[in-house]
């Protein structure tokens, strides 16, 4: 359960509105650029929670997704270089499921600090 835990503090802290503002996102093109933030973001966590269930633990699973999650990181910068105003605010959108997201920039940039910590050099 513990395993589960440090996956879900890691990799979906952005997924969590915090209190700051919120920008609703109504251009199409906008919403194209967090529907795939979101989804290299969702990928990355199944990846490493089904290797966390194959009994590895959450460092080494991370390393073996280590090209992902540095694909996931510049993405991220990439996206804020593109919209400057979403750094730290939340952003609300509604997928193409017709659910409302909200992501944190907040707690991306958390991500990417930690992303910019892991070491897999062992």
């Amino acid at each position: 359960m513990i395993k589960y835990l440090v996956v879900v503090l890691l990799f979906m802290a952005g997924q969590v509105a915090e209190a700051q503002d919120v920008i609703t996102l109504d251009n199409p093109d906008d919403v194209a650029d967090m529907i795939a933030l979101n989804s290299h973001l969702d990928g990355i966590t199944e990846a490493v929670m089904a290797c966390m269930d194959g009994g590895k633990d959450n460092v080494a699973c991370q390393c073996e997704s280590k090209t992902e999650i540095h694909t996931f990181d510049a993405l991220f910068h990439s996206t804020l270089d593109s919209h400057s105003e979403w750094e730290g605010q939340s952003v609300y959108y509604v997928n193409s499921s017709g659910e409302g997201v909200t992501t944190s920039f907040v707690g991306l940039q958390r991500q990417s600090d930690l992303i910019a910590e892991l070491d897999c050099s062992e």
